[in-house]
């Protein structure tokens, strides 16, 4: 950059430099889309005749890519040319007034030193005039020559950000092949702190992919790459065949962080079925992507048979064992926890349903179940890992699990596998990880955003819906039925406890996420993916058990007792603004039915027959949390509009909780076989019939004139439920809500929210 210029430096500056360069850039790349156009024309012909066949196809096929390369290649120089040409005139113009000032100024009887400052050539005093035209011609060829340093600055700085681009062009995935994936491919192997700086920039555009590929990919979509691309990683990757995973793992430990990604992508882009050179029998070209793509050795321990051998012991006096029980060996162990540290070196936008991450997944899963039967196996039985005989170690699949957990695709398709994905999920769940589940929890942890249709418009928007909707079902699947709970509730060698004493993190993420699926549990169907129309219907005892499995954590407990309760008034309040929508009322009766079944039978598990008391405890506790979630969301206060007077510095008072979940249930009455005692007051609708009422606002005439005194003569709402309710009178305050009611609504109106609760809890 020219911070100065002297007298000397402008008369000698010379611009052309860049009209020079200009025309060699131009040269060269006319000249590399002239030598791949006659390259595709030779291609073609044999011998004066269209060449026909597979192998014409194929190498026409791959002239063509590279043509289409070799085009990209030129364009950037030409861009660069036409910087170059540009910045000559820039700089020309002002330079020649630079030069032009102080030729004038010397014709004018001045001198200009080096550093461009006027001096008259004659002696004598300094007149007004004098002094006036030495300022004039200064400034004049000061202000020419400021012109030129800026131009000068701006045409470099142009050409240094553009440097990035010729080197992207010439090092691109689109323009390398099979020269450079050998070279590069063997200086990994053999010792990679000899790659040079553009080799290992290489390794990183060629890790790369455009955003709308990369989006193509994650909807599923067939994504076309150059062959020339295709041919670099391929043949990058072969000269990793020798090595094992975990040399493979060192390798990348040596190289820089943004070349150790782009290697790691380049194994998940071209292990990707969905990307295709759409190129066909060329031997150095895959057609598609693939398993077949990875290193040899990496792929014959994805693939390996043995991962998982159960059998019966034959070496008595193993240690921790007994003679004649079960043996359990998990194979390839080490090699395949280095595959999963190396996915975790990528950038996971290009790990979305490769055949790497399948792989790995299919290894996971048969590990984990290996270790699932070890725990769970009753007579002692022998465990070993890659051969060494050892106490079960819990964290073996841990970051596994963690490397996958954001790979929607392979999750959806582990946990939907007609044969092994119930067992899966059972297996994650009953499994004793070594972090309580928090690695594990982050395969069903989702954005608001990606579990619900946010524009219908957008395909990829459906599809992500779709998917988390997908893995959520098969949560929901797996602990809907009595045995999934028998299971969960008390998982075998672990002295009784259930899946929330045992993997709490987990549990908590499973419940935070099943939140937004609660109206499709009982039977509204609002969410793609989760399609739970199997489970029992008629009682929505599944529903009530996957409450119940979510609420043998107590914090997992409050998370989802607390989206129930926070549903519910959404649905009473929708109902109150519509009327006509029924099934909104009927659905809350429903969510508050699972709602007092799920903790019931957590609890009754828990503590007996003191669940009904203890079911309400858990209830109680539950209200902050809802009134957190309420002021999030915004916009609407159960009970009146004095709902905030009635929360302390902790969260909602006694009074409000009561209000939101009804008195507690009658202790003096002997339980059922479920545990379930009576209210007091019979059921909670007057709450609820209170909340269709208060989400109103401002009532119409003819229901506040049922309402009689409830209804505020200033307002025009309902007044605050602690004002119609004293505690002595439920059953009077119960007669006027039904009243009101029935005039906003209809006389059936009063058996919605019943008929809701009553399909749970006859």
């Amino acid at each position: 950059m020219i911070c100065s210029l002297t007298k000397s430096e402008v008369i000698a500056y010379d611009a052309s430099a860049l009209l020079d360069l200009a025309a060699a850039w131009t040269a060269m790349g006319t000249g590399i889309e002239d030598l791949f156009t006659r390259y595709r024309s030779t291609v073609a012909m044999n011998n004066g005749t269209h060449w026909t066949g597979a192998a014409a196809d194929a190498a026409v096929a791959r002239a063509e890519s590279d043509l289409r390369a070799s085009r990209t290649v030129a364009q950037t120089l030409t861009d660069l040319a036409d910087q170059a040409t540009q910045g000559y005139w820039s700089i020309d113009a002002p330079l020649r007034r630079a030069r032009a000032a102080i030729a004038t100024a010397e014709a004018s009887g001045f001198t200009v030193d080096e550093y461009l400052t006027a001096h008259p050539r004659a002696a004598g005093p300094r007149t007004v005039a004098i002094r006036d035209a030495i300022v004039a011609h200064t400034q004049a060829i000061t202000s020419a020559v400021a012109d030129v340093i800026t131009a000068d600055t701006d045409v470099r700085n142009r050409l240094a950000g553009m440097r990035s681009g010729l080197i992207a062009g010439f090092t691109s995935a689109d323009s390398i092949g099979s020269p450079e994936g050998g070279v590069d491919g063997r200086a990994l192997a053999t010792d990679p702190s000899t790659l040079s700086p553009e080799a290992l920039r290489r390794l990183v555009e060629a890790g790369r992919l455009h955003p709308q590929q990369v989006a193509a990919l994650e909807a599923g979509a067939p994504v076309t790459i150059s062959a020339s691309h295709m041919e670099y990683m391929n043949t990058l990757l072969r000269g990793l065949d020798g090595k094992s995973p975990q040399e493979i793992e060192a390798i990348l430990g040596a190289l820089p962080p943004e070349a150790q990604s782009g290697l790691v992508n380049i194994m998940q882009i071209s292990s990707n079925h969905d990307v295709t050179a759409s190129v066909t029998g060329d031997p150095e070209v895959p057609t598609t992507g693939g398993l077949a793509v990875l290193p040899a050795r990496m792929r014959a321990s994805l693939t390996r048979k043995d991962l998982l051998v159960v059998g019966t012991k034959s070496t008595p006096g193993a240690p921790g064992s007994s003679v004649g029980g079960n043996s359990y060996s998990l194979n390839g162990v080490a090699d395949n926890q280095a595959i999963s540290r190396i996915v975790g070196m990528g950038e996971r936008q290009y790990a979305m349903g490769t055949d790497l991450d399948h792989a790995l997944m299919h290894v996971t899963k048969t590990y984990l179940h290996g270790q699932v039967l070890a725990e769970q196996d009753p007579n002692n039985p022998s465990y070993t890992v890659d051969g060494h005989g050892r106490m079960r170690d819990d964290s073996l699949t841990t970051g596994m699990i963690g490397a996958l957990s954001s790979d929607t695709i392979v999750i959806n398709a582990a946990v939907a596998d007609p044969q092994t994905g119930m067992q899966f999920v059972t297996d994650v769940l009953t499994h004793q990880w070594d972090d309580d589940g928090r690695n594990a929890a982050l395969m069903f942890t989702f954005a608001d955003t990606e579990m619900r249709v946010e524009n219908a418009g957008d395909p990829l928007d459906v599809i992500r819906a779709t998917r988390a909707g997908d893995i959520m079902e098969s949560v929901a699947r797996a602990t809907a039925s009595d045995a999934a709970w028998k299971l969960m509730s008390a998982i075998p060698s672990t002295d009784g406890q259930s899946v929330g004493e045992v993997n709490p993190k987990l549990v908590h993420g499973l419940a935070l996420s099943m939140g937004e699926y609660l109206p499709d549990l009982v039977g509204t169907d609002e969410h793609p993916g989760f399609d739970v129309k199997s489970l029992d219907r008629a009682t929505l005892r599944g529903a009530s058990n996957i409450i119940a499995t979510l609420n043998t954590d107590p914090q997992a407990g409050e998370a989802i007792n607390s989206r129930v309760m926070l549903t519910q008034l959404e649905l009473e309040r929708d109902f109150g603004q519509n009327p006509d929508a029924n099934e909104k009322l009927i659905t809350a009766g429903r969510l508050e039915g699972i709602l007092d079944a799920g903790t019931t039978l957590a609890t009754l598990d828990e503590y007996g027959h003191e669940a009904a008391a203890d079911a309400y405890q858990r209830k109680y506790e539950s209200v902050d949390q809802m009134l957190s979630l309420l002021s999030t969301a915004g916009g609407y206060a159960p009970f009146g509009e004095d709902t905030t007077g009635l929360a302390d510095a902790t969260g909602a008072t006694d009074a409000l909780k009561k209000l939101l979940i009804g008195p507690p249930p009658d202790t003096s009455v002997p339980p059922d076989n479920h545990g379930n005692q009576p209210h007091p007051d019979g059921d909670n609708s007057n709450t609820a019939i209170y909340n269709v009422l208060s989400g109103i606002g401002p009532l119409p005439p003819h229901v506040a004139a049922a309402g009689g005194d409830f209804v505020n003569p200033e307002t025009g709402r309902i007044k605050p439920y602690t004002v119609i309710d004293n505690g002595e009178n439920d059953a009077t305050v119960l007669c006027r809500l039904e009243d009101m009611l029935k005039a906003l609504a209809g006389g059936d109106a009063i058996g919605y929210y019943r008929t809701g609760y009553q399909k749970v809890n006859p």
